[in-house]
This record gives structure tokens, C-alpha cells and sequence, in this order.
């Protein structure tokens, strides 16, 4: 009874109703801050309040719909000769350059060719290129090889549109490393990630997505680049630092039938540490 006075409680019943409180007090406070996170994560997210159900869960197949406009990206190589808009081009850019990048460089440059034959005079270099660098190769199997892959690496002569995406430069802790003496052989595994290709990948994803979203067609190509000073050089671009990273067609599908590869299980490419 003294413990029990101590508590500020006369009987064990008593104590039970209290310690009964102070659990459902906690269990309703985890309650709150695991509702808050939910609504943070619908904010954070900008997903609408409609993805959480009645239960206060996510609602996973109202948020499939929302990120419906990621599943509509496909490869296409097909298109229609309808020209693109200008202004649909520069919103298509301006999404681009929406991606982020490190240190809010921007070290991209989209060069936009919407002349036919100065698109099919581009697949042309690319062929003229491919038979140059096969000459190189030391195999039957090798040379055949990369001779068949250039109907792939010219599958953009038939649209509207030619995308030329350009990186510019970007320094990493590589690049200084080796001005201050490292040996560049060392200092390389220092530049594996890349950086500035990745800020020009992520504006480019910006525009697969956003040309998507309203009907287009694209097709992320680094093949043809092997071509890049040829390329450059003809439509004339030359812009300091600069290099040819990728390319993309751009153009309203030939066909509404579009599919992707399968995808990986996200089991296989996924790691989880808590």
C-alpha cells in the first residue's frame, strides 16, 4: 500500500486504469505521427489526398494511376510525318531542364533538327562512321556484330524531329585530384559516377516522360554518338566543353500498339537495409 501511495494511487485497480491510460496515450500518439507521415508523404510527393483510403493507408492502385504517365514512355522507332509544333518543342526543353543537377549546373544543350533530309543526312554519317570503325575490329564475328547494329543506330531518319543532347563540362573530385598529381589511372575510380552525364540523363528522362504525357514518341539512343564529331561539325555546333552524349527522335507514333521489354522483379535489383 505504501508503493501504491507513493503513485499517488489508493488501490491496484487504480493502477491498472492508469497504466491502461498511459499505454493507450502512446499507442494513440505512434497513431499520429505514423497518420502525419502518410500526409507528409502525400505532400511531400504531390500525390492527392484521394491515394489515402479509410483506413488512413495508401492506396496503392490509386497510386499506379497516378504515376500512369511513367508506364506510357516507350521505345518507339516508327512515326508519322506530322510535324512537331515549335512551341511544343521548347515545352518539351523546358521540361528537360526541370531535372536536377549537381550543383544546379545545367551542363546540358539540346539541339533540335527539324529539317528531313538534314536528319537523313545524320543517319548517313552514322552508317559512313560505322563502316570506318568496323575496319578496326579484328573478328568476322565482331565486324558483324557491330555492322548490324546500325539499322538500329539510324532509326530516327524517319521522324519529324531530331533531339541532340550535349554534355558540358562538369568537374568531379577526379579532375582535381589529377591537376593536383594523382596518377590519372588511380584517380579514375574516383569519376565512375559521372555526374555530369547524369544531370543530362535525368533532364533527358524529363523529356521521354513529358513528351510521353501528351501523345509523342521518343527513343533514348547513345549509339549513333560514336558519330558525334561528324555530326557536330555538319549541322555546326561547337560549343566549348561540349560533347554528344545522346540522341532522341521525336515524332507522333506510327502505331497505338506499344509495349516495353519486361521489366526486372523488383526483387532482383532491390536491397532494403534496415
Amino acid at each position: 500500500m505504501k508503493y501504491l501511495s507513493e503513485l499517488g494511487v489508493s488501490s491496484s485497480s487504480e493502477l491498472h486504469r492508469l497504466e491502461k491510460e498511459q499505454e493507450d496515450a502512446i499507442i494513440k500518439k505512434m497513431k499520429a505521427v505514423e497518420d502525419a507521415s502518410i500526409r507528409q508523404l502525400a505532400s511531400i510527393t504531390g500525390i492527392s489526398k484521394s491515394v489515402i483510403d479509410k483506413d488512413n493507408q495508401i492506396d496503392w492502385e490509386v497510386v499506379l494511376m497516378e504515376f500512369e504517365f511513367i508506364y506510357k514512355r516507350h521505345s518507339v522507332r516508327q512515326f508519322k510525318e506530322e510535324q512537331v509544333p515549335e512551341a511544343t518543342i521548347k515545352e518539351l526543353i523546358k521540361a528537360a531542364t526541370y531535372a536536377p543537377s549537381g550543383n544546379n549546373q545545367q551542363n546540358w544543350h539540346f539541339v533540335v533538327v527539324t529539317d528531313k533530309n538534314k536528319i537523313a543526312e545524320i543517319a548517313q554519317l552514322v552508317v559512313e562512321k560505322n563502316a570506318e570503325l568496323s575496319t578496326y575490329l579484328r573478328t568476322e564475328a565482331k565486324i558483324k556484330a557491330f555492322k548490324g547494329k546500325v539499322g538500329y543506330h539510324t532509326v530516327f531518319k524517319g521522324a519529324p524531329a531530331l533531339i541532340l543532347a550535349y554534355a558540358g563540362p562538369y568537374e568531379t573530385i577526379a579532375d582535381m585530384l589529377v591537376a593536383d598529381g594523382m596518377p590519372q589511372a588511380e584517380a579514375m575510380q574516383y569519376a565512375k559516377s559521372n555526374p555530369g552525364i547524369q544531370n543530362v540523363a535525368a533532364a533527358l528522362e524529363n523529356l521521354h516522360l513529358a513528351a510521353a504525357s501528351i501523345g509523342y514518341g521518343t527513343c533514348w539512343m547513345t549509339g549513333p554518338t560514336y558519330a558525334a564529331q561528324e555530326i557536330s561539325a555538319y549541322i555546326g555546333f561547337n560549343k566549348q566543353g561540349y560533347h554528344l552524349a545522346a540522341i532522341t527522335p521525336l515524332g507522333i507514333p506510327l502505331s497505338d500498339k506499344r509495349s516495353s521489354p519486361p521489366r526486372k522483379p523488383v526483387e532482383d535489383v532491390l536491397t532494403i537495409i534496415g
